[in-house]
């Protein structure tokens, strides 16, 4: 049997006033429809989504620890399934029961769950000016929020009808998760992706297949990263491919030391640039009660 969390002091008292949500959420059910003719099948819910109900119908009646158990089975199932919202809603009450129960370096810990999954995580207003808000600042300042920084390699020459080695150097503070290669032929609409590997310390590589380099045109690549805490950065360059005829002709590259041959190059059919760093704000004193009133909003 889980035992409920004594409520022996006035400032928790307060915190289950804030805890609570609102509604329990209860799985949906078939309904008539106004004619009356044929049920209304709901949709088939996930494992993950089951769980969840679940946990947070256990918050709701305060069966905190029995809540955290279920939190934990649904974000088991809700990592396979992909489902990025609910895990940021798993980890937020797991935040809030572990402050409740006293546990504030957990809570702190659950926080910067809830940033990995989603870096803009904003506090709820009503926690604003109470004890959690510290706790929020806290894992914030934990939080990387700077993109990784990408240089594509000069490249002197690419032979006609040879594989085109793209190789990049990235450096972050953070370990790097993913790297992708996209290029996008000339005339082209589609864009072809492929992830790119790792070779040493921070350089990365990746291959644009022969056939591409005997055509001719602009061939626009971008190399795309994200870094464990999920901050993306690109950076583009346009290859110039010249007309065939003598041999295994040098292709041009735009954005390295060598200029393009001819009128010049269109612009480029990639986006480029990365997006501007988010700085962490400052930890700040703030009032040590909870609020009386409003309970904090789940996610949105």
């Amino acid at each position: 049997m889980y035992r409920h969390i004594r409520q022996t002091h006035d400032w928790f008292v307060w915190l289950l006033i804030v805890c609570m949500v609102g509604a329990s959420i209860s799985p949906a059910r078939g309904q008539a429809n106004p004619s009356g003719d044929k049920a209304v099948v709901a949709p088939t819910k996930s494992k993950g989504q089951i769980l969840m109900e679940e946990a947070l119908d256990l918050y709701n009646q305060m069966e905190w620890e029995a809540a955290v158990v279920k939190l934990k089975e649904a974000l088991d199932a809700l990592r396979v399934e992909l489902d990025t919202d609910r895990q940021v809603e798993a980890y937020w009450y797991l935040a809030v029961i572990a402050r409740a129960q006293g546990d504030i370096q957990e809570a702190k810990d659950y926080m910067v769950k809830v940033f990995q999954k989603k870096s803009d995580f904003a506090l709820p207003e009503t926690l604003i000016g109470t004890d959690f808000e510290t706790i929020y600042n806290d894992a914030l300042a934990r939080v990387d929020r700077i993109p990784p920084q990408i240089t594509i390699l000069s490249r002197r020459e690419v032979q006609r009808d040879q594989p085109i080695q793209v190789t990049v150097e990235i450096s972050d503070a953070s370990p790097i998760a993913r790297v992708e290669l996209a290029y996008q032929l000339p005339g082209a609409e589609e864009v072809v992706v492929g992830d790119m590997t790792q070779r040493a310390n921070n350089q990365w590589s990746g291959e644009i297949p022969g056939d591409v380099a005997g055509k001719t045109g602009e061939l626009a690549l971008r190399v795309s990263a994200w870094d464990s805490w999920q901050n993306p950065a690109t950076q583009s360059e346009t290859i110039v491919l010249p007309k065939q005829g003598g041999g295994h002709k040098v292709l041009y590259l735009v954005g390295g030391a060598i200029a393009a041959i001819g009128g010049g190059v269109a612009a480029l059919l990639l986006s480029s640039g990365s997006p501007e760093a988010k700085e962490p704000t400052d930890n700040t004193n703030i009032d040590q009660t909870w609020p009386r009133s409003k309970p904090p909003l789940p996610p949105q």
